[in-house]
């Protein structure tokens, strides 16, 4: 198999497979199969596990990736898919660098958000990770180009930057809704588009073009959805372009941070489902209660 090693930065987690330092042993090792390609194991350095969060991103750890000899694909692209997986299941970004001895630092090129502040996979677990991404991997390669996964997930991880305005929180958290929605259509072949607009086919003069509670709507019906999971539709929409029209909402903040909670989960989950995840996760607007998706509900009490 060909192996190039990496440096991770800002992976804060537990691993599944112990890893011996002196006369200790501690969880350090992650060991991914990636189906089809190869295999990534994350060695996470000792006094990174749950370790309080930087400013900028440190390196945390060695990411290696093997691949089978006879796939040609370039080891970068691998580990930049692996990040955006990771960085999305802990709601942070993480970062990949050529290994460098000198530096464990690096000032990235945008914002940070680190991981562990409502985090999507239970990350004290190394097999809640190993699993999210071995369940996700195929098909976040087969869409990612034609749902700007990357982009999206990159944005979402970026989002929760205390610093911005409320307004700015849901102003982009709209704009990945029209991305998620776009994407969605413009690649459906049961709808034909005529310039921005989009119509079902066949399309026929005098037909009105679908407007986006509809496209959302049918997106949302495409993937398989929790039952239990609640999203107030019509709010959401009436927010939305109140904020792209208006500029602000004219409401409190409780208000608006209950209807920006609202639409981040839906995003989380709606990925969770397009990524066809079977597991448990967190809910944005419930940070502290673990829910299931078509498996048998986890206890943290049971672990």
């Amino acid at each position: 198999m060909k192996s190039k090693s990496f440096d991770i930065y800002n992976f804060y987690c537990a691993g599944e497979v112990f890893q011996t330092e002196g006369n200790t042993s501690y969880l350090g090792l992650i060991e991914i199969t990636l189906p089809g390609i190869g295999e990534a194991k994350i060695e996470i350095e000792r006094k990174y596990l749950n370790t309080p969060k930087e400013k900028d991103c440190r390196k945390t750890g060695l990411l290696t990736i093997l691949l089978n000899d006879e796939v040609s694909e370039d080891h970068t692209s691998i580990a930049n898919d692996l990040c955006s997986l990771l960085s999305f299941a802990l709601n942070g970004h993480v970062e990949y660098r050529e290994c460098i001895a000198e530096s464990s630092w690096f000032k990235s090129s945008g914002m940070i958000s680190h991981g562990g502040w409502r985090e999507i996979i239970i990350s004290r677990f190394g097999e809640n990770i190993r699993h999210f991404i071995e369940s996700c991997w195929e098909l976040y390669r087969q869409e990612k180009d034609r749902r700007r996964l990357f982009e999206t997930i990159r944005l979402l991880t970026q989002i929760n930057e205390t610093k911005d305005f409320i307004e700015q929180k849901i102003a982009l958290t709209s704009v990945m809704l029209e991305n998620l929605k776009h994407t969605y259509a413009s690649g459906n072949e049961n709808y034909k588009r005529d310039g921005h607009q989009f119509y079902y086919k066949p399309k026929r003069k005098g037909d009105d073009s679908l407007s986006f509670r509809q496209l959302l709507t049918d997106m949302i019906e495409e993937v398989n959805m929790p039952e239990d999971f609640k999203f107030d539709l019509s709010k959401t929409i009436k927010n939305r372009n109140k904020i792209i029209h208006q500029g602000l909402l004219g409401c409190s903040f409780d208000v608006m941070w209950e209807q920006y909670e609202d639409m981040i989960s839906f995003i989380r989950v709606y990925l969770l489902s397009l990524l066809n995840f079977k597991g448990h996760y967190y809910s944005f607007d419930q940070p502290n209660v673990v829910k299931s998706m078509d498996v048998e509900p986890f206890y943290l009490k049971d672990r």
